[in-house]
């Protein structure tokens, strides 16, 4: 959505969005974890990265849902339908740093 730009990083030389900082911010994640995973090859220690689905919390209560109707279209309407309660969205990260196979 955004590109990374490591020159901008606070967005100053180019049109701030929201969006486009989100998407931003994920992509640094996994760059991060790609990086230290490279770092750590070798050794018993794993790294990952992950995204544990729609969570049901109170993150957009704010936010105008026309607004967010329009930027993603019709797919939102879906959204409840495929939303996690805040255990099984958290499972995926238990599991990953639990399970000795991995």
């Amino acid at each position: 959505m955004s590109g990374f730009d490591i020159n901008d990083l606070n967005w100053k030389k180019r049109k701030y969005t929201p969006w486009g900082a989100y998407a931003q911010s994920k992509l640094a994640n996994i760059l991060l974890v790609k990086h230290l995973a490279a770092m750590l090859e070798g050794t018993p220690i794993k790294i990952f990265t992950l995204h544990p689905g729609i969570i049901a919390t109170n993150l957009f209560k704010n936010v105008n849902v026309f607004l967010v109707l329009i930027m993603f279209s019709l797919g939102w309407l879906f959204l409840p339908l495929a939303s996690k309660t805040v255990p099984q969205g958290a499972a995926t990260q238990v599991y990953a740093a639990t399970v000795p196979q991995l």
